[in-house]
């Protein structure tokens, strides 16, 4: 499969697929979840785990922060949730 970020324009455009975002170190959760939430603070961003777990993320402009809004798993016999 492929791995990194698949990007997405409003329009539907596909500008990027594969790609690796660049993150600080030491991030929480990991490297998947650190990319998420800095392309979250571009758009919407969706991490889909392998085990069919999936979180969104978005920019809140009140509180000027990056924010888990949505989980769920799209089979849950697949997750341990």
């Amino acid at each position: 499969g492929l791995d990194g970020a698949t990007i997405v324009n409003t329009n539907g455009k596909l500008l990027a697929a594969g790609a690796i975002v660049s993150i600080d170190g030491g991030s929480e959760n990991g490297g998947r979840t650190a990319a998420a939430k800095q392309l979250a603070k571009y758009g919407f961003a969706i991490k889909i785990s392998e085990d069919g777990y999936i979180q969104c993320y978005g920019y809140n402009n009140d509180t000027k922060k990056v924010e888990n809004f949505l989980n769920f798993c799209w089979q849950k016999w697949m997750c341990d949730v």
